[in-house]
């Protein structure tokens, strides 16, 4: 009976990948070969008026809500024309479940699309270790630095070959706001903060410094405003405090396993500075789990932890009046310099069973290229602050925003899916009240069990 389950939620799992249909407008009408006005039709390569097929987590079709739809547009008729083909986008939905869903279809040898574009981290090695993927690299040349990451592109090479086609730069990781209000009337002003940040002193002996002074004690003993809290599980999570201090949870390894390093003195030092801060210093709360973005959205909150996917203008608009700041995450005792943590970052991928590989290879450089063309045009100098601006309340804060450049790193080890929901995105030790050596010899060998299946193509990992 629980194979004959099994079976079911297999078939209802591919069912959904089934249901992936050709991306729409939003309610325009599809885009259609038109009649571009430069060069002759199949002028790049002839595919004789075949569908190619861009699948992604994101509707990448032009679309009149977008504010380059014009140029957007104008690419895509392009090379429609160039290459004598139909271009459409393939959208998978259910994004918690699309890159289980990817495997099943892949498993099942049926195309996810001529390239499809998903976390490179969670394709690779289980992808290739199942023969599921080409090298993109052999029709795609990543060592074009004026266009693909090449660090990055070089983090998914295996043997020489590259299995990741990656533009995307370093994203915008973990950052520590802080509530002007709540700070001034600790003394704490931010222009002190921010001078503090550029001198190179911003550390965690400073965070911990104005956690306690701005963390307040009624006099019947409720706190009424807390020192620090971070935008996670555990009232304050220790995963970008290990990287500010010069170390990583898990080490990827050549042929991309990992091996477990939660026990390294350094790690185990961050994890310590987090766990005393709550129950030593106790400048965060004690009860319950998941509660900083409440306290900071009700000006309860001094300094915040978050991470750069949560920075949005809901965020900006909660906190009723309040003005924030935003810095970078302090050094720790080994650290050299500020780290920057971005998420893991995704790429366009390939599967054996795409036809006219070459070509698809070229088209998809011609994609990329001139997407990166349209949005160099609204952002010259690449900053990242720009994606952010509507967000900031002054100046410096998009100066620490820019100041990621040359200074990130990717967060490490959420392809091992245990480890991933249970230790990154878990208590850390803090929620379970287990001082962080007792919590890491607890959790180590089901972190190594989750890195070994990691590399097998078992579709419940």
């Amino acid at each position: 009976m629980k194979r004959f389950c099994k079976w079911i939620a297999l078939i209802c799992v591919f069912v959904m990948v089934l249901t992936a249909s050709a991306c729409s407008n939003g309610g325009d009408s599809a885009v259609s070969s038109g009649n571009p006005d430069n060069g002759a039709v199949g002028s790049k390569a002839d595919l004789k008026g075949r569908t190619v097929s861009l699948a992604s987590y994101n509707n990448i079709t032009p679309s009149k809500a977008s504010a380059t739809y014009t140029q957007e547009l104008a690419l895509w008729k392009q090379i429609e024309k160039d290459y004598n083909c139909k271009l459409e986008c393939v959208l998978y939905t259910e994004f918690s479940a699309y890159h289980k869903n990817l495997l099943v279809s892949a498993m099942a040898n049926k195309p996810i699309g001529d390239v499809f574009y998903a976390s490179s981290e969670r394709i690779i090695p289980k992808w290739t270790n199942a023969n599921l993927l080409v090298p993109i690299g052999d029709y795609v040349d990543l060592n074009d630095s004026d266009l693909w990451n090449t660090d990055a592109c070089n983090d998914y090479t295996i043997d020489g070959k590259g299995y990741a086609a990656i533009v995307e730069g370093y994203g915008l990781g973990w950052v520590i706001l802080f509530n002007k209000r709540l700070c001034e009337e600790k003394g704490i002003k931010a222009e002190d903060l921010y001078a503090l940040q550029q001198s190179g002193n911003w550390t965690w002996d400073k965070l911990r410094e104005y956690a306690i002074a701005t963390t307040t004690v009624d006099t019947n003993g409720t706190t009424s405003v807390y020192g620090f809290a971070s935008n996670s599980w555990a009232p304050i999570t220790a995963e970008p405090f290990i990287y500010t201090n010069g170390q990583e949870p898990v080490i990827v390894n050549a042929d991309k396993s990992y091996t477990f390093n939660l026990d390294h003195p350094d790690v185990l030092e961050a994890m310590n500075f987090c766990y005393d801060l709550v129950y030593k210093d106790k400048v965060s709360y004690t009860k319950g789990f998941g509660q900083g973005k409440n306290l900071w959205e009700n000006g309860k909150l001094a300094f915040f932890a978050t991470n750069g996917w949560s920075f949005s203008k809901t965020m900006y608009e909660k906190l009723k009046g309040d003005e924030y700041g935003v810095l970078l995450m302090p050094k720790g005792p080994k650290a050299k310099d500020y780290v920057n943590t971005s998420a893991a970052i995704s790429g366009w991928h390939m599967q054996e069973s795409t036809q006219d590989k070459e070509i698809i290879g070229q088209l998809l450089t011609d994609y990329v290229r001139g997407m990166e063309e349209i949005k160099a045009a609204k952002n010259p100098e690449g900053k990242i602050s720009v994606n952010y601006q509507e967000y900031l309340f002054d100046d410096e804060s998009a100066d620490s925003l820019d100041m990621i450049i040359g200074r990130s790193t990717l967060l490490k080890g959420g392809a091992a899916t245990w480890f991933c929901e249970n230790v990154l995105w878990g208590g850390w030790g803090i929620v379970e009240k287990m001082p962080p050596s007792t919590y890491v010899a607890s959790i180590k060998n089901e972190s190594i069990k989750s890195f070994n299946d990691m590399l097998n193509t078992n579709i419940d990992e």
